[in-house]
């Protein structure tokens, strides 16, 4: 899975950085430097990690940005598919879907 490339501002803008989010995710801070430099691929369980603790709307961290005014669900999900493999997709509509019944 590859990550946005504001991935680095966005953890950071959520109160966090690269020493406490790797320790939250019980990794070293080299795993997660290499994650963000895109230099090895991430597990869907820790991607929903990074957005569970940092708050961080999954399509942000990826980079994908949604339509304004509304959802335009037709236009997201073809964005989706050209983005993200569909494993990752459906657990980006779950966990969006989850931030948005949340408020």
């Amino acid at each position: 899975m590859i990550l946005g490339p504001d991935f680095r501002m966005l953890i950071k803008s959520a109160g966090w950085n690269q020493r406490k989010l790797s320790a939250k995710l019980g990794y070293s801070e080299g795993w997660l430097s290499n994650i963000i430099r895109g230099k090895r691929d991430m597990k869907l369980s820790d991607f929903r990690t990074i957005v569970e603790a940092t708050g961080v709307p999954p399509h942000r961290l990826l980079g994908i940005e949604l339509p304004s005014g509304g959802t335009d669900w037709v236009r997201m999900v073809r964005e989706l598919d050209k983005a993200i493999p569909k494993e990752a997709r459906e657990l980006l509509m779950q966990l969006w879907g989850t931030k948005n019944k949340e408020g």
